[in-house]
């Protein structure tokens, strides 16, 4: 009885920690921004969910992005850990990040998600 009474407790305790420990797996409909829209924002420090391809690597951390209908720069954030496989012009991705409006209009990205790979 006792054990059972652990395994519940063990179960209860882990199950919110199981299910929050892989953000970012929601496959479904999302409010994607083009690129040429963000162009006339002002405010800086909104979110932004765009798609598209990563087309070269400025620096580090510091890529150029294109939706098809425009790029921008953005940013990724230190924890952000690029697919295995690795990503190229060719690999379609969704980026969830913060537009900022500054003086480099850029999308601090906070989540990456591979869309999909057109080798």
């Amino acid at each position: 009885m006792r054990n059972m009474i652990l395994a519940f407790v063990a179960a209860a305790v882990l199950t919110p920690s199981l299910v929050l420990a892989n953000p970012g797996t929601y496959q479904g409909p999302v409010e994607i921004t083009a690129l040429k829209d963000l162009q006339g924002f002002t405010l800086s420090d909104q979110d932004v969910v765009v798609e598209g391809h990563i087309v070269r690597q400025i620096n580090h951390d510091t890529f150029m992005f294109s939706d098809g209908t425009g790029e921008m720069m953005i940013e990724l954030d230190d924890d952000i850990r690029l697919p295995a496989e690795g990503l190229n012009e060719n690999v379609r991705v969704r980026l969830f990040g913060e537009y900022d409006a500054g003086m480099d209009k850029e999308i601090e990205v906070e989540q990456l998600q591979v869309l999909s790979t057109n080798s």
